[in-house]
């Protein structure tokens, strides 16, 4: 364990905890898929920023037409 980064381990471990109040658990590969896809600079370990980062991105992937007219005003 590094201090202050996720390792794909780390990472497996969060996902398995998760599992347990999810319908439809991730496989092993999606989990290390995802761990990959946060590990922007590549070096196996994923911190903070990167993390962080992750979310935001995910976070500005457009909504559906749905989510839309709900938020519109009036």
């Amino acid at each position: 364990m590094v201090a202050g980064y996720i390792s794909k381990e780390e990472f497996a471990d969060a996902c398995a905890l998760l599992e347990k109040h999810l319908q439809n658990p991730f496989s092993k590969e999606q989990q290390l898929d995802i761990c990959r896809s946060m590990d922007i600079n590549k070096d196996g370990l994923v911190d903070l920023n990167e993390f962080l980062e992750t979310f935001r991105l995910v976070d500005m992937e457009p909504h559906d037409a749905d989510d839309a007219e709900d938020s519109s005003p009036g």
